[in-house]
């Protein structure tokens, strides 16, 4: 996980390359709750049941909860540092990617 931590710029596109290439890798169960924890907390802050109440038969939305509630006090840096090293380690081509799109100038939604 040498690329994201070495290089904040290329944070921002870790979200776009989420959204393009989600197709390209397999993410388990718990790795798909893990980044829409770290993805909350970075953008709304800790959890807080205002935020995110599911349904008592909402399985997917309390497992997405439980792994919210569970990053506690993190900060927003610390939230998205955790979102991009998640997905660097489970896609390798993430940081060639969004090296390449930065190169390019493309883009879609910088943070």
């Amino acid at each position: 996980s040498s690329g994201i931590n070495a290089e904040w710029p290329l944070r921002p596109g870790s979200l776009e390359f989420y959204k393009e290439e989600k197709h390209q890798f397999n993410l388990s169960y718990d790795q798909k709750n893990q980044l829409a924890a770290y993805w909350r907390q970075s953008t709304l802050g800790p959890f807080h049941p205002d935020k995110l109440n599911p349904g008592y038969f909402d399985f997917v939305g309390n497992d997405r909860k439980k792994a919210w509630e569970a990053l506690g006090e993190i900060s927003a840096n610390g939230a998205m540092a955790g979102f991009c090293n998640l997905l660097e380690t489970v896609c390798p081509d993430l940081v060639p990617w969004i090296r390449h799109k930065k190169r390019v100038r493309v883009f879609i939604f910088p943070l």
